[in-house]
């Protein structure tokens, strides 16, 4: 009876002392992590090639990304997305993008990239959501 006591001891030792290590490691790894938020640029809304109309024919675009890192690293995770000026030019598109920019920012929370569907009826908020995203993403990695 005290021979199986001794060896169940003996094989329990080195499962816990992996446990422990892992969970060190993990506390430790959550304790570095940075929380920072991040700016598109803005982006008229519809895109024009030449922007001419800084503003675009709707109004201006700008995607904000709330993201966790670890200094150092390349990674990071989204863990909110914001948009503080977005097209309101109309009571038609200020009803379009309440509808639109939640469903897109949705998306971004889901893929965690830019890699997300155009919304059908909101093509053109659609296209200059994902083009100040995209600057968002890019000044995160930087970050």
């Amino acid at each position: 009876m005290l021979v199986v006591l001794a060896c169940s001891l003996v094989l329990a030792v080195p499962s816990v002392d992996a446990w422990a290590a892992a969970w060190h490691k993990a506390t430790k790894q959550r304790a570095a992590t940075v929380t920072r938020v991040v700016k598109g640029t803005t982006v008229p809304c519809p895109v024009t090639l030449n922007n001419h109309q800084a503003a675009g024919k709707w109004g201006p675009l700008q995607v904000d990304l709330k993201i966790s890192k670890v200094p150092g690293g390349k990674k990071f995770k989204i863990l909110a997305v914001t948009w503080p000026t977005w097209p309101q030019h109309t009571s038609r598109s200020v009803f379009i993008n309440e509808k639109a920019l939640p469903l897109l920012e949705r998306q971004v929370l889901q893929v965690q990239s830019a890699k997300i569907e155009m919304i059908s009826g909101a093509t053109q908020v659609s296209v200059s959501f994902i083009q100040s995203l995209q600057a968002a993403l890019i000044a995160a990695a930087k970050a």
